[in-house]
């Protein structure tokens, strides 16, 4: 991690708990990246308990202008000279979506029994995955 530096004026912030919090101290150029974007910005470094970065004001006004679809979780920023599109994780699907579902056949599948030791430990390593749905 690179080295934390004083502001030169430190900054009240209040956050959306309502609680104000002292900001005192930044990093200098720190690289981020998001879904496949890399940024290089300085960083207001606050005690935060639930989250590891907020995007503040001055990060957003730096990004103007951009979309955003609250309900959709989806945002439209400027990007090295384009403009990109990054989505936020869904709590439903969105109405007009193409889903695909498949079923297996598993009438021929091979026995347990005949399976390679590598082929029981990956299944053994990642047995979450192999889970009936439910």
């Amino acid at each position: 991690m690179q080295d934390l530096a004083p502001l030169s004026n430190p900054v009240q912030v209040q956050v959306a708990n309502g609680q104000v919090l002292s900001c005192t101290q930044f990093i200098h150029s720190t690289v981020w990246s998001v879904q496949g974007l890399q940024f290089k910005y300085d960083i207001k470094v606050l005690p935060l308990s639930s989250y590891d970065m907020i995007l503040g004001l001055d990060w957003l006004e730096s990004h103007s202008s951009m979309q955003v679809h609250w309900a959709h979780k989806w945002l439209k920023i400027p990007y090295e000279g384009t403009i990109v599109q990054r989505h936020g994780l869904l709590s439903s699907i969105p109405e007009g979506s193409i889903i695909q579902l498949c079923a297996t056949d598993t009438s021929d599948a091979v026995p347990p029994d005949t399976w390679t030791p590598e082929i029981k430990q990956l299944l053994l390593d990642f047995d979450v995955l192999f889970q009936q749905p439910s």
